[in-house]
């Protein structure tokens, strides 16, 4: 494929943006690139209209005089007026260009599997995609310029010609040579300082520890300032003098360029000055040949840079467009779909799993069943594999091994849809909607809420503290006026309840104790086993690398490195002395300690 065919795509979205937008914002820039040598020559046709004033038919010179002054005038009046007109209308269009791609963006985010979602790499290459903000208003920006810069080039050279055609070809060719080189020189200094990223990255680590309060705070109680501040000092010099050393090289350059560049304007001064003494041309046109090469010389200078960075920009904006267009999407759906009403049992065999580029499996030939009734744990220490797990059972990550069948229907032919209508999950990066908090609740019946359950499942999940501090139509999120935030804990109150609230055949929480203490932990795990008891026929799957409760579940798999080591009920697991009697017995004690509350043991049994 055509590597610039990003270039009409972003063209075709910034003229259907706004058409009308598009053409007054290109037109202002080019009739400001023409208006300087416009102001030039009508203020040469003045002075000249002045000068040579012999006395005879005054009236005639006045209205000379008079239209040139107007057309001036209106000159003048027409950058004013454009430079501030034209900016109020220029971001308008920007933001309807921006607004249409982020658009296409998040059209193209929904389409991409959720393991490749999910990876590092992903995260990293999508940073670039994510500041099509900027970039969008570079490239109108640049774009814009350079057509103005196009017309303050050919202006001047079109007067130039009324001094001599000779002037033409060489200048001509001067100009577009000295852009050439200064556009080289330019990408040859960002190279020479993109080549440093990572002595620059060193400098941004050392000051950022000391901008860190926290970490300087740690720094701080080692007692280690002097050598952190050894360190910080000899990486930013370090990074400064080769940033230092890619500018001055470039300086160089550019000034020799630079001084090449005069040759145009000198040559138009010189046969300007040898026309005037030969009384061949009058001294207005004298001044404006001077103006006009003075103009062509900064254009020049101009049209360099802007080449060099409209270059950089259509770099990033091609990375939006292969996102846009040739990022991999979903595999086809099968479209043989069964469909599942109440889950009576889900078998797993063989489950082998890998992350998009990695050489390593996050699940390895993973092989179990759970029946209806059951309360389940999986258990294992980060990076295990649990939270894969379960966002493969929720159909989130399909580009897996193995087969998982629910109710003996293969989990491939089980609709998104469906599944939704199974499960009621609650992840361990848990969502903050800051919608209202009834609508944080109650999302999965957004539409037909019941207050009263919500307040249930709330007070349920030890959330009495959250309802006597705001009521069910308080707005969530500092960024919205009137707003309210949440502890942690009380977040994940919230998601816990969510899932509960979605009333679901199976609920599946991901580490839904993480940051409780130990009273609100139990307190939550009571509530996720009143729920199970409520729904016989249902299945209740729990994830945690921390043991508290962990025992009252009727099945628990332990995950070690992606592999299950070991199944069963508490009591058998413990008999083994295996993994999970490891984990079990390392937390035990600092649980035993954090418990000193005998109301605490008493409501966790």
């Amino acid at each position: 494929m055509n590597n610039n065919k990003h270039i009409p795509f972003f063209l075709k979205r910034i003229w259907g943006a706004n058409k009308a937008a598009t053409i007054v914002n290109f037109a202002q820039y080019i009739l400001l690139g023409a208006s300087s040598s416009l102001s030039l020559l009508f203020t040469a046709n003045i002075i000249n209209a002045i000068s040579l004033y012999d006395g005879v038919n005054p009236n005639n010179i006045k209205i000379n005089i008079i239209v040139n002054a107007f057309f001036l005038a209106l000159i003048v009046l027409f950058q004013l007026f454009f430079e501030k007109f034209s900016q109020a209308l220029r971001e308008k269009h920007i933001y309807a260009v921006r607004q249409n791609i982020e658009k296409e963006i998040c059209v193209k985010l929904l389409k991409i599997p959720q393991d490749i979602l999910d990876t590092k790499e992903f995260r990293d290459d999508f940073r670039i995609v994510n500041e099509t903000n900027t970039n969008v208003y570079l490239f109108i920006t640049y774009i814009a310029q350079g057509m103005s810069l196009i017309v303050q080039l050919v202006m001047p050279l079109v007067l130039v010609t009324r001094l001599s055609w000779l002037l033409l070809f060489p200048s001509l060719c001067m100009i577009l040579f000295s852009i050439y080189r200064l556009s080289k020189i330019q990408m040859q200094y960002w190279s020479e300082y993109l080549s440093h990223t990572s002595l620059r990255r060193k400098m941004d680590y050392h000051v950022g520890l000391f901008m860190d309060e926290g970490l300087f705070a740690v720094i701080r109680a080692f007692g280690r300032e002097e050598s952190f501040l050894k360190k910080a000092k000899s990486s930013i010099d370090e990074s400064i003098n080769n940033a230092n050393q890619a500018i001055a090289n470039q300086n160089k350059k550019y000034a020799r360029l630079q001084l090449a560049v005069l040759i145009v304007p000198i040559a138009i001064a010189l046969v300007a000055v040898q026309k005037y003494y030969e009384s061949r041309i009058p001294i207005g046109d004298v001044i404006m040949f001077l103006g006009l090469g003075k103009s062509i010389h900064s254009a020049v200078i101009s049209s360099g840079v802007i080449v060099q960075k409209t270059q950089e920009v259509s770099i990033s904006l091609k990375r939006v467009y292969d996102f846009i267009f040739h990022s991999v999407d979903v595999s086809a759906d099968c479209g043989a779909y069964q469909k599942v009403e109440c889950v009576e049992k889900i078998e797993i065999d063989n489950l082998t799993f890998y992350y998009p580029k990695s050489e390593i499996p996050a699940l390895r030939n993973v092989s179990l069943s759970i029946d209806s009734g059951d309360l389940v744990a999986f258990v294992g220490e980060n990076g295990s594999g649990k939270t894969t797990l379960v966002k493969i059972l929720l159909g989130l990550y399909k580009n897996y091994e193995g087969t998982i069948r629910i109710n003996g229907i293969n989990l491939r032919n089980i609709s998104r849809d469906n599944l939704i209508q199974i499960f009621a999950p609650c992840f361990q990066d848990y969502l903050k909607p800051y919608f209202l908090l009834k609508e944080a609740v109650g999302l999965s019946r957004i539409d037909e809420m019941d207050e009263v359950q919500i307040r249930e499942v709330l007070q349920m999940n030890n959330g009495a503290d959250i309802i006597e501090s705001y009521s069910l139509d308080t707005q969530m999120g500092t960024s919205f006026t009137g707003g309210v935030d949440l502890s942690i804990g009380q977040w994940q109150k919230v998601a816990v309840s969510r899932a509960m609230y979605a009333d679901r055949n199976v609920m599946l929480a991901d580490e839904p104790i993480a940051s409780l203490d130990i009273y609100s932990e139990l307190q939550l795990l009571k509530a996720v086993k009143l729920n199970h008891n409520k729904s016989k026929s249902g299945i209740s799957i729990l994830i945690s690398h921390r043991m508290a409760g962990i025992k009252m579940c009727s099945k628990i798999f332990v995950l070690d490195h992606g592999v299950l080591v070991e199944e069963g009920g508490h009591d058998h697991l413990i008999s083994l002395g295996g993994k999970y009697s490891e984990m079990y017995n390392a937390q035990i004690d600092s649980i035993k300690k954090e418990m000193t509350n005998e109301q605490s043991v008493s409501t966790f049994k």
